[in-house]
């Protein structure tokens, strides 16, 4: 089934175009998630909710054209393996485990006592509207641990605004830290 026959059957709900989409964008979705996890049990994982979350028909409605399916169903296959990098990556309280599992490496005494804050870093943004909402996002996604859902719903501003600022916030600090 090509990709326009995909797009109008996913959209009215068949299920037949839901099965040949997951048949025909497995193999690729596999390899994306395997790419980012490099674990086969949390990629099966991600690999199921993504297209649990490719079941949900009003995604297929923001896809313009039927050749930006495929693109689509990759960056949704992504986003679920970084959720599920993750969850990998929390302790119970949601606190980042990364730090948990440096400070217990036998390197870790290598590492200088005084690494600066997320808030000192994130001063380092510019003190301009932009530079504030980026530090603010920021926060809520990578300190609060919150989704994008989420941080739409608490900051009041578009779901598809927020990669975009985060990526750009991410970017003004990786030149003022090079």
């Amino acid at each position: 089934m090509d990709d326009e026959r995909l797009l109008a059957g996913c959209r009215r709900r068949d299920p037949r175009a839901l099965e040949a989409l997951i048949r025909k964008y497995a193999g690729p979705v596999r390899r994306v998630i395997l790419r980012v996890l490099n674990d086969p049990h949390d990629a099966e994982d991600a690999f199921q909710e993504t297209f649990l979350q490719l079941a949900d028909p009003r995604l297929f409605l923001r896809i313009r054209t039927a050749g930006a399916l495929r693109a689509y169903v990759l960056t949704v296959a992504r986003r679920r393996a970084l959720d599920q990098l993750r969850r990998r990556y929390r302790d119970a309280d949601g606190r980042s485990a990364l730090s948990l599992e440096a400070r217990a490496q036998p390197f870790a005494t290598q590492i200088p006592a005084a690494l600066p804050s997320f808030d000192e870093i994130l001063e380092l943004l510019p003190a301009t509207k932009a530079g504030r909402r980026g530090a603010m996002l920021l926060r809520m996604r990578y300190q609060e641990g919150l989704s994008y859902d989420e941080i739409a719903a608490k900051a009041a501003i578009p779901r598809g605004s927020i990669g975009p600022t985060i990526a750009r916030s991410l970017a003004r600090l990786a030149a003022r830290l090079m």
